[in-house]
C-alpha cells in the first residue's frame, strides 16, 4: 500500500474503522434486500442463489475484521471466518462444472 494511504488509514483510528465497517455491512444488506425485492417484483435479474453465497462470504468477512477491530473474544472472530468459509463452499459447489455437464460457451455443446 501507498504511505499515503497507510497515514489515512492510521488517522481514521479502530472507531473509525469500526464505524466504517458498520456502514459497509448495512449498505450489503440493502443491496441484497434490493436485489431480493427486484427479482422477487420482476422475475429478472440474478436469482437470490446466484449471489447470496458471494454477498454472504463477504459479509462474514467484514463482521470478522470489525469483531477483530472491535477487540471481540477470538470464538466470535473464528465463527464469522467460519460463516464465509461455508459461504465460499456453496458458492464454489454451485459453480463447479458437473460431471457430463455441457461445459464451454453457450451453444459449443462441448463436453
Amino acid at each position: 500500500m501507498s504511505e499515503t494511504l497507510l497515514r489515512a488509514l492510521d488517522a481514521l483510528g479502530t472507531l473509525d474503522m469500526v464505524r466504517l465497517l458498520d456502514a459497509i455491512l448495512v449498505a450489503v444488506l440493502l443491496e441484497a434486500a434490493a436485489l431480493r425485492w427486484w427479482f422477487a417484483r420482476t422475475g429478472r435479474g440474478p436469482a437470490p442463489h446466484q449471489w447470496l453465497p458471494t454477498l454472504g462470504a463477504g459479509a462474514c468477512l467484514m463482521v470478522a475484521l470489525r469483531a477483530a477491530l472491535a477487540d471481540a473474544h477470538p470464538a466470535w472472530i473464528a465463527a464469522a471466518l467460519l460463516g464465509a468459509g461455508v459461504a465460499h463452499g456453496l458458492d464454489l459447489a454451485r459453480r463447479w462444472p458437473r460431471p457430463g455437464a455441457v461445459t464451454g460457451p453457450p451453444g459449443s455443446a462441448r463436453r
